[in-house]
């Protein structure tokens, strides 16, 4: 379409650009998805180190991830002025939010235990 990211930045408006892995190299040609996306950004091995086994955490965790770092990112560059290419992959904003929020072994036991005593429907039935 002719329609370059620099330049609209350069412009003086905001474009985010939201990738699987990023925007340049390799990696800018690896197409990936939400759940591949939060297996490479490293959820597996957070999963594995607080329930005892690599898993999945939430559905397509790394896209509402992003969608909420992408938003909070555009607000502050629309405060500064604007001009900003936000490059944002799914897996790096993935990666950074692991860093976070980290417990401790006998948290993530804790709350095992609760949830596999937690024998209540997640939705309520229906007939």
């Amino acid at each position: 379409m002719g329609i370059e990211a620099r330049d609209v930045a350069g412009s003086g408006a905001t474009w985010i650009s939201i990738t699987a892995h990023g925007r340049q190299g390799q990696s800018g040609e690896t197409i990936g998805y939400g759940d591949d996306a939060a297996i490479a950004g490293g959820l597996g091995q957070r999963m594995e180190a607080a329930w005892g086994m690599p898993m999945f955490a939430g559905d397509a965790i790394a896209d509402p991830l992003t969608g909420i770092m992408a938003a909070l990112l555009a607000w502050t560059a629309w405060e500064s002025g604007g001009g900003s290419l936000i490059d944002l992959a799914l897996a790096d904003v993935v990666a950074f939010a692991c860093r976070f929020g980290a417990r401790t072994d006998a948290e993530a036991l804790a709350w095992q235990k609760m949830a596999g005593e937690d024998d209540a429907p997640l939705y309520p039935l229906r007939r």
